[in-house]
């Protein structure tokens, strides 16, 4: 049956003409640009208007398949039904294509039950004998019932290939990739390492890696991460001890989210981007990150008790990875990070290529002695011009006016303010006054400011003519300065 609002679409009135079909008189191209928006069941109903139309559906070079049903509700003859309905109607969007090129084929399952088992194997091998370049798995299952998919690591037309399946990564013995450039494995249990190194050798085309695993388990392991020409690697991984080691000579980017006992080796001359969130663990860079342009630290807390000598090894660690990015160009600060390089209590290195900070700064009632690291982040990069600020302070956790004021003088001192270019602040909405203490700080000690942006709650204050005009009276030390209002997460004036 064709879906109500395609027919809506399809047919309707003009003033003084009966009903014209306008969109049948669009070229071809632009109809299956149109159809290319809708789920693929929706698109497929539009087969029954004429034989253009179903010649338009079977050429469309992606399929969408969702089967989300209350499986344990059905009895088994309505499930056997269902599981009949759903592969007929899959194949019949895989072989009806003759020889239309099959681009990306995408399945959603949930829950997985074992009487989709054979359905599921026979769709994929249908779309892989069509040589589909993309495939996208995500099958939601449980303990009971498993999906294991040794068929899809034997081809040769694949290109990106991305599972999620909440299983152990357990490749079969024989991996055929060749020309696979990008793995996306989401929310797997657990990563045998045999199997790992089977799989990263099968695709020797391999330029974008990304596991996402809950854990490795509580056993010393290493995992190895070494492509030849692996460009893009993101890892996340929740728990367990293990060690990881990164080799690439073209990595570009790499981003980390790591949690547990682990120690963590990075030998990639090339990198340009890197991203670490997770415990302040032992990092070490086998050389010189001269190219690096882009870095973000964001340590979390160990969930164990912190005790004084945790927090020196931690702050050991800290200061040993914003070691190794001394030639960083634009660095990310998050919050509790201030707080474990201050653990730390050593002199940070010299970052004398970093021209662009930014800082997300919280407090609390113990949080305000982090800020003592901000002169040293200030004092260490010489050549700094763009500073971007993130707050996430309320008023009442400052005593009075006065003490707001002297942790912004200790925090921000006017010697490193008089050089920098550009200031972006964001604040919530219970800052308030904090935000107009940070921006008239910046405003009567920036000499060299050409720009000053707002976001977040400040963003508001152009409404607000009392606020606004607040704004506007403060002394600016630059005369050339311009004062933006400007949604967060939209960076046009």
């Amino acid at each position: 049956m064709v879906h109500p609002r395609l027919l809506k679409a399809l047919k309707f009135k003009v003033p003084g003409d009966d009903k014209i079909d306008r969109l049948s008189a669009l070229p071809d191209d632009i109809l299956r640009h149109i159809m290319s928006y809708l789920p693929t069941e929706i698109a497929a109903a539009t087969s029954v208007l004429s034989t253009r139309w179903k010649d338009l559906f079977i050429s469309l070079p992606d399929i969408d398949l969702t089967v989300c049903k209350c499986w344990y509700a059905l009895t088994e003859e309505a499930r056997e039904r269902e599981v009949s309905n759903f592969l007929t109607f899959g194949f019949r969007l895989i072989l009806l294509r003759n020889k239309v090129p099959l681009r990306k084929f995408q399945l959603f399952v949930s829950p997985f039950v074992e009487n989709l088992r054979v359905a599921i194997d026979s769709l994929l091998s249908a779309a892989l004998l069509a040589k589909v370049q993309e495939l996208d798995i995500c099958v939601e299952g449980d303990q009971e019932n498993r999906l294991y998919l040794p068929r899809i690591f034997t081809s040769k037309s694949l290109v990106t290939l991305t599972i999620e399946t909440g299983e152990d990564l357990i490749a079969p013995s024989r991996v055929c990739l060749p020309n696979l450039k990008v793995l996306r494995f989401n929310s797997l249990k657990s990563i045998d390492e045999v199997s790992f190194v089977q799989l990263i050798q099968g695709c020797p085309s391999l330029e974008e890696l990304s596991l996402k695993w809950r854990c490795l388990e509580n056993v010393d392991r290493t995992l190895n991460v070494s492509a030849p020409f692996l460009k893009k690697l993101v890892l996340s991984c929740m728990q367990g001890r293990y060690s990881l080691a990164v080799e690439s000579n073209n990595l570009v980017y790499l981003d980390c989210n790591v949690y547990g006992e682990l120690k963590f080796a990075i030998n990639a001359p090339c990198l340009e981007y890197f991203k670490y969130q997770g415990y302040p663990v032992e990092v070490k860079f086998v050389q010189d990150l001269r190219t690096i342009v882009d870095a973000t630290i964001a340590f979390d807390e160990f969930e164990l008790k912190e005790t004084e000598n945790i927090l020196m090894l931690q702050g050991e660690n800290a200061f040993e990875l914003i070691n190794g990015l001394q030639c960083v160009k634009s660095l990310n600060i998050e919050s509790h990070s201030l707080k474990t390089l201050y653990d730390a209590g050593r002199f940070l290195p010299d970052l004398v290529n970093l021209t662009s900070l930014a800082l997300d700064l919280y407090c609390d009632s113990e949080s305000t002695m982090w800020w003592n690291m901000i002169p040293s982040l200030l004092e260490s990069a010489p050549n700094l011009e763009a500073l971007n600020i993130v707050s996430c302070v309320s008023d009442n956790q400052l005593t009075c006016e006065e003490e707001l004021g002297i942790l912004l003088q200790k925090a921000f001192p006017s010697c490193y303010i008089r050089q920098l270019k550009e200031i972006k602040i964001k604040v919530s909405g219970n800052d308030q006054e904090f935000g107009f203490k940070l921006v008239k700080r910046f405003l009567k000690n920036g000499k060299s400011l050409k720009k000053i942006t707002l976001y977040g709650s400040l963003k508001h204050w152009e409404s607000s003519p009392k606020d606004y005009n607040k704004i506007l009276s403060f002394t600016k030390s630059s005369k050339d300065c311009r004062i933006v209002f400007d949604h967060w997460m939209n960076g046009n004036e």
